[in-house]
């Protein structure tokens, strides 16, 4: 039986301590950290709210997607990481439909006015074609759906972040397969460098811009400053 009330824990502020990644990718640096084998790595939640802030400044129709919401640990950090009445919203989605229910019963929703959880699985052509960042963290098959819908649909100048595409992953491995779509779509763009490897795009430009780009050399250096 599953335990929701464990399960939502992050969502009521308890997020729990974090533990070394190397507990779940054997050749992690020693400085990444994690919550568990399913939410991106503690650094990167942290550098999409940073991405979050950056992208949307100035912006007063700004609209994210993120997929795969889950225990919400990046939701959390990109809707304070934005200020609510500067921006058109968040858009999140959770394909999981058990899960879903659940967590739009959550007061966190109501409370964060520029987030809301989506009755779709996934985000549709026009949803899609509307965002100006897209992070992608959603279960098989939808994420690899959700790529192929942004290279078609998604607007100029439209962030992408998708995480698990492999870093040493093997080729039967899910991160693995994530990478190989991109690269079979020809998407451009720059392959980060954390454990379970990530892919950040910019629609119309062979890499994202450089103030992108710094961002993500931040988040190396802070990794870098545990060894």
């Amino acid at each position: 039986m599953t335990d929701w009330n464990a399960l939502f824990q992050p969502w009521n502020g308890d997020e729990g301590d974090t533990h070394p990644e190397r507990e779940h990718t054997s050749w992690a640096h020693p400085g990444w950290l994690a919550w568990n084998d399913h939410a991106v790595e503690v650094q990167v939640a942290d550098f999409l709210a940073r991405l979050s802030q950056q992208s949307s400044q100035g912006q007063k129709e700004w609209v994210a997607i993120e997929t795969g919401v889950g225990q919400g640990y990046v939701t959390r950090r990109m809707a304070k990481a934005v200020h609510p009445t500067e921006i058109r919203g968040i858009w999140t989605f959770e394909s999981n439909m058990e899960w879903n229910g659940r967590i739009r019963q959550l007061p966190f929703w109501p409370n964060t006015l520029q987030s809301c959880i989506k009755w779709e699985r996934t985000p549709t052509p026009n949803q899609m074609s509307e965002a100006d960042l897209v992070v992608l963290d959603s279960m098989d098959p939808w994420r690899k759906m959700e790529i192929l819908l942004w290279s078609e649909v998604g607007k100029k100048g439209s962030l992408l972040f998708v995480h698990d595409t492999g870093n040493i992953h093997p080729p039967h491995d899910g991160h693995f397969t994530n990478g190989f779509l991109l690269q079979q779509l020809g998407i451009e763009g720059l392959w980060l460098e954390n454990p379970r490897g990530a892919f950040l795009a910019q629609k119309g430009k062979p890499e994202p811009e450089e103030r992108f780009k710094e961002l993500w050399g931040h988040t190396l250096e802070q990794v870098g400053a545990f060894e």
